[in-house]
């Protein structure tokens, strides 16, 4: 399956979560791919794991991006520790997923962790531009801060209560 053949499948699987949330049917994936759902469980062989590789699709992108820019010896300190920054999701792919996170935890716990430890990773290019800069203690102080900001935006009813969406966050 090429690439973007195998992206236009969880493009669309992002667009039917999008529409009917979490709750979605492996009926409703299959129509919108325009196929059978014996298809659909050929690809993945439960909707759990469905789930789960959506959720690797949508993060996968940030992850390559990260690595290039802190990777890229062209750039300054400075310049990566903005463009990594910078590079944070804020995509529509990712406000979905954060949408249906109180779903995702009910029905799918482990999943939900998945999410949180994608959101955590996307720091780590940040912590470890930063980290020979400041002190050992600052640095905990920062992970701790942005951990805690992170559990805050999976949480849509502290988003609520702040009239804030993920993507605002």
């Amino acid at each position: 399956m090429t690439k973007e053949l195998n992206d236009a499948i969880y493009v669309t699987i992002i667009g039917v979560i999008a529409e009917n949330g979490i709750r979605f049917t492996t009926e409703q994936v299959a129509r919108a791919l325009g196929t059978s759902k014996r298809t659909v469980y050929e690809y993945f062989s439960s909707k759990e794991e469905l789930l789960s590789r959506t959720i690797d699709f949508v993060f996968r992108d940030i992850q390559a991006i990260d690595r290039t820019i802190v990777n890229d010896h062209t750039l300054s300190e400075a310049e990566k520790i903005e463009r990594v920054f910078a590079s944070l999701p804020v995509n529509y792919d990712i406000g979905i997923i954060i949408q249906h996170a109180d779903e995702l935890e009910k029905k799918y716990p482990a999943l939900h962790e998945k999410v949180a430890n994608q959101l955590s990773a996307v720091w780590n290019p940040f912590i470890e531009l930063v980290e020979p800069k400041f002190p050992t203690a600052y640095v905990t102080v920062l992970k701790t801060l942005l951990e805690e900001m992170l559990l805050n935006l999976l949480d849509t009813q502290y988003l609520q209560q702040h009239n804030v969406t993920f993507e605002e966050g």
